[in-house]
């Protein structure tokens, strides 16, 4: 009997993700995006309840709800920009590369962070 070919596993997968992912990476983001609002809108109105609810004092309250409002939007910016490119920065974290410096180079109308830091010497 001859022996039957090892099965390579691990490529398998991989090939097996990276065909998932591509294909149906809207779907993900969709998906990520609409999870991502639901949590935020849980957390809004439980920080309100324990808000109504609470004899503390109002200042602490607000601070920890702009504590709050602030991750949220953090979070929001990352996922609301995974595709597209940052207001204000434009393409420049599409393609990542190893050297922020050469992608600043590249692009027209900038200076390199080098020249930045020099004039702060």
């Amino acid at each position: 009997m001859a022996p039957r070919p090892a099965l390579n596993l691990v490529p398998a997968i991989q090939q097996a993700i990276t065909v998932l992912l591509t294909t149906y990476e809207p779907e993900f983001l969709r998906f990520g995006y609409n999870l991502f609002l639901s949590f935020a809108v849980i957390l809004i109105a439980w920080h309100g309840i324990r808000m109504m609810l609470s004899h503390d004092g109002l200042g602490d309250q607000m601070f920890e709800f702009a504590k709050l409002l602030l991750f949220i939007a953090f979070g929001y910016g990352l996922i609301a920009f995974y595709e597209s490119p940052l207001p204000g920065i434009g393409g420049l974290l599409q393609q990542p590369d190893h050297r922020p410096d050469r992608a600043l180079r590249e692009r027209p109308g900038s200076t390199s962070v080098r020249q930045h830091l020099s004039a702060f010497r």
